[in-house]
Order: C-alpha cells, then sequence, then structure tokens
C-alpha cells in the first residue's frame, strides 16, 4: 500500500531474515521521503536516499551478526489497519530528520542489495554528517514507540468499552431469554402432568361407557325377553277369549 509507512518502509514491504553474504530479494517501492515529505525547513539538508552523500566500505565484521535483516516479521496487514496506522504515523511523524528519515534511507540500501548491518552504519555516517546523534535516532525511535503504544491503549479502552456495553445488553437479553425458557419448561412439566391426568381419566370414562353398555344391553335383553313371554301369554289367552265370544254368540238364542 501506499502512504507514509510505505516510504519508510513499514508498510507492504517485508524482508525475510537473510545472511549477510546472500542479498535479499528486491522489490519495486515508492520512492524515499523528499523535502516536502519530511517537512524540513530551508536551512536543513536533505541527504539524497537514492544514492547516499558517502558510502564508505564497512567491515562487516564489526556488524552485529543480529541486525541479519531489516525485518522478520512475515505477518500480512490487513489494508484497512495499515490506512488506520498509516494515518496516525504520518501525523505523528516529528518534523526534521528523524528515526522515520533514517529508516527510509536504511531501507533503500537493504533494497539496492545492501546487507542490513552495513546499511545502518551507512546510513548513520551520512545522517551523522548532518548532525544526527544515535542518541536522537533512539530518542525519536522511542517517540515512535510511545505514541503507538498509546494508540493500541486508546484503541483496546475503545473496544474494551464496546465489548462491555455489548456484555451488559447480552447478559440483560440473557436472563430474560432463560426465564423465558424456563417458564416454558415448567409449562411444558405442566401439560405433561394434565396429559397423563387427561389419559387417566378417558381410560375412566372409556370403562365406564362399556360397564354402561354391558348393563343396558343386559337390561334390554331382559325386557325384550319378557315382553315376549307377556305376549305370547296374552295371545294364549285371548284365544280362549275369543272361542268363548264366538260360543256365546252362535250357541245362545
Amino acid at each position: 500500500m501506499g502512504g507514509f509507512l510505505s516510504k519508510i518502509g513499514l508498510g507492504d514491504w517485508v524482508v525475510e531474515e537473510t545472511p549477510e553474504n546472500i542479498q535479499p530479494e528486491v522489490k519495486e517501492e515508492p520512492k524515499a521521503p523528499t523535502r516536502s515529505t519530511m517537512n524540513l525547513s530551508s536551512q536543513q539538508v536533505v541527504p539524497k536516499v537514492e544514492q547516499p552523500v558517502y558510502q564508505p566500505k564497512v567491515d562487516s565484521t564489526n556488524v552485529p551478526s543480529s541486525a541479519s535483516s531489516f525485518s522478520a516479521i512475515t505477518f500480512v496487514p490487513d489494508p484497512q489497519y495499515m490506512k488506520f496506522i498509516d494515518e496516525f504515523f504520518e501525523k505523528e511523524n516529528l518534523k526534521g530528520i528523524d528515526y522515520a528519515e533514517y529508516r527510509a534511507a536504511v531501507r533503500e540500501m537493504v533494497t539496492a542489495g545492501m546487507p542490513i548491518g552495513q546499511a545502518f552504519v551507512s546510513a548513520f555516517i551520512s545522517f551523522k554528517a548532518m548532525g544526527t546523534t544515535k542518541e536522537y535516532l533512539l530518542e525519536t525511535n522511542q517517540h515512535y514507540q510511545n505514541r503507538f503504544h498509546d494508540l493500541t491503549k486508546d484503541f483496546l479502552t475503545e473496544a474494551d468499552g464496546i465489548i462491555g456495553e455489548a456484555e451488559g445488553r447480552y447478559n440483560s437479553q440473557k436472563a430474560i431469554t432463560e426465564k423465558a425458557i424456563e417458564n416454558l419448561n415448567k409449562e411444558e412439566e405442566n401439560l405433561k402432568a394434565r396429559l397423563i391426568q387427561i389419559e387417566t381419566e378417558r381410560k375412566t370414562n372409556s370403562e365406564t361407557l362399556k360397564a354402561l353398555d354391558e348393563d343396558f344391553i343386559k337390561v334390554k335383553s331382559a325386557q325384550d325377553a319378557r315382553k315376549t313371554k307377556m305376549e305370547q301369554h296374552v295371545s294364549y289367552v285371548l284365544g280362549f277369549i275369543v272361542e268363548d265370544a264366538n260360543g256365546i254368540q252362535n250357541y245362545l238364542k
């Protein structure tokens, strides 16, 4: 990505851990900071990063072995976050020549193929000629560290605040939802008990209905039998009475 971070080599430019006797892969990058991007006064001298004023031969034996790469970070940054940090860094950039411009110069030398240790020393020789000291580089380096610590602290505080508010809403809604579930569970238990009661009552009523059916059938059968016998006996008796009526009619004058 572009922007101030890219200019000083803190953006999308990454160099893996590389021995000093192996030149790191060179990637095309934006030019180093110019007079306008460094906010220098007209009295100050701007180093030509593309071609340093003085490039002495540095004995690599005096360079710490730990300084074998410009950056060992292999993290792939998110452009959205890097844009935010880029704007913050540019706003916090100190006026004049400081660590940021020194890092840009070192980075330019490394991308040109110079071992990292030599790049640190060579760039410092040029910057020292313009009055920059090691102590000032460390001081301004610490300035950026402190400002980024502040940025992180503020960002985390804001994020924790949002999390706190969300947690409050979550706990409130969770309690309400859990209470609703508890009530539904109780209602379900009550319904289960009622269903058992209904099943028991249904069974009892079914048995009662069956008994009523049996009793009715018994009564009906008994009465049907009585009616039949009664009709038979009445018919039998009526036969005599009718015969007697005929006898009276026929025999009496």
